[in-house]
This record gives C-alpha cells, sequence and structure tokens, in this order.
C-alpha cells in the first residue's frame, strides 16, 4: 500500500523518534528559572512548590523532597506540601515516610479529596507489601514449598 503523503509520515517518524532525545531540556530550564526566581526570593512558597513539581517530573526525588520539606509549617500551603511529600514517599517506596506524612496531613485538619485517594492507595501498597513480605519468607524458610525444576527440558516458548 503506498503512502499518499511521504512528507506527513517522515515528519511523523521524525517526531516519534526524536522526542525521547530532548529529554527533560524543558523542565531544566524551568528548574534553572525558578531556582533564579527564589534567589531573590529566599523561601518563596508557590516557587518552592512549583520546584518541587518540576524536579519529581525530572525524577529527581531527593531534590522535590527537600523542596518540600522546606515549605515553613506556618504556610497556608503546609498541608498540600505534606500531602505531595506523601505521594512522593509512596512513589519512592517509602511507606512508613509517606505514612507519617499523611499523618501529619490529617492531623491539621485535612480533607482534600486527594489526601483520601493517598490514604487509599497507601494503604494498597502497605497490604501488598506486607503480603510480598509474608510470601518471601514462607518459601524462604522452608525449601520443601519450592517446585521441582528439571533442568534437562528447554524452556517453553
Amino acid at each position: 500500500m503506498p503512502i499518499k503523503k511521504p512528507f506527513r509520515a517522515i515528519l511523523l517518524l521524525f517526531l516519534v523518534t526524536a522526542a525521547p532525545l530532548a529529554g527533560h531540556g524543558f523542565v531544566d530550564q524551568e528548574i534553572a528559572e525558578v531556582t533564579r526566581r527564589l534567589e531573590t526570593k529566599p523561601g518563596d512558597v508557590d516557587l518552592l512548590m512549583r520546584r518541587a513539581t518540576l524536579h519529581r517530573a525530572h525524577e529527581d526525588y531527593a531534590a522535590a523532597k527537600a523542596d518540600l520539606v522546606a515549605v515553613k509549617k506556618d504556610s497556608r500551603r503546609h498541608s498540600e506540601a505534606l500531602l505531595r511529600l506523601a505521594s512522593l514517599e509512596r512513589g519512592q517506596g517509602k511507606l512508613a515516610a509517606a505514612d507519617s506524612a499523611l499523618a501529619r496531613y490529617f492531623s491539621m485538619g485535612g480533607k482534600a479529596p486527594e489526601a483520601y485517594r493517598e490514604k487509599a492507595r497507601l494503604h494498597t501498597d502497605q497490604k501488598r507489601a506486607k503480603l510480598r513480605q509474608e510470601h518471601g519468607s514462607s518459601t524462604s524458610a522452608s525449601p520443601n514449598n519450592r517446585r521441582p525444576t528439571n533442568s534437562s527440558k528447554p524452556p517453553r516458548r
């Protein structure tokens, strides 16, 4: 089947293959801009929250956490920072830290629907971790629980 508009096909192919090469360029520029603005307004909560979001998008979780932790307790956005911190920690598999951040959020009177969704996600992750731990400990404790393998047969394909 001939391609009716080869120019569009080539352009689409270029965009699809070149997109991953662009990397995080825009995010890097945005982080640099917000950082410059923070130099003139140190401790600006809105800028810290913006940079934390950008760091998370850039998958620099330590920097995102540092910005979220830097949001002062007396700030109007402190509870939002705690909620984002809980989500970040849960995403990194740090379930106890996520639980702690959520507990602080709720102790401040937080009632955002997203907080309850995050709590449900955390609860699910905690249950899965517990099951993995129980399953892992039961199979490793007793070698008789493992299935026998026949190494003489090639693997199925």
